[in-house]
């Protein structure tokens, strides 16, 4: 016979006594699985980019100002031009999903690159302003959140790499901050 798993996928019955599958069973423990639980469950692409967002928020919530105009001794970005840059990467690969390509003056493209809207350059607004810049990427977020269809595979893969592309930049502040202890 054959039942649902959780996922509403074909699971085959049990094995029965005399089977390979029960052999095997028996040698390691047992014939039974573990009934999956909540955090079993695999994270959705949405939720582990608004999770690595949130842990972000997190790190640099309640620290002094200061720390995130410094640029770093090796002439990279600084703090708030990290962030700037992950509020115009939301807007440049998720944004594509929504119906108009607005794009936030707030967020900083890479050196190499300047969109166009309504076929005119985008005049980037220099700010060191951290809590702007946190506040127009959440104002983003809400704004593209409603297009990010989850049962659309190519929307699922773009959150994916985006989500990878924010915890590799967190890491970079992370090490920024901690060096500046």
């Amino acid at each position: 016979p054959v039942s649902r798993g959780p996922f509403g996928g074909e699971m085959s019955s049990p094995p029965s006594e005399g089977s390979r599958s029960a052999r095997g069973a028996a040698r390691h423990g047992s014939a039974k699985l573990s009934p999956m639980t909540p955090g079993d469950i695999p994270e959705s692409p949405l939720a582990a980019f608004e999770a690595a967002q949130d842990r972000l928020r997190a790190l640099v919530a309640g620290r002094d100002r200061a720390v995130f105009i410094e640029p770093p001794r090796t002439g990279a970005w600084c703090v708030v031009e990290i962030v700037r840059h992950l509020l115009f990467a939301e807007q440049k690969h998720l944004g594509r999903y929504t119906p108009s390509r607005d794009w936030n003056p707030l967020g900083l493209p890479p050196h190499n690159m300047n969109p166009r809207r309504r076929g005119q350059a985008v005049e980037w607004v220099p700010t060191l302003d951290i809590d702007e810049v946190l506040e127009a990427w959440r104002t983003e977020h809400e704004r593209i959140r409603p297009f990010l269809d989850p049962a659309r595979p190519e929307i699922q893969s773009t959150l994916a790499g985006t989500t990878r592309h924010l915890r590799s930049h967190t890491a970079v502040i992370e090490r920024i901050l901690r060096a500046r202890r």
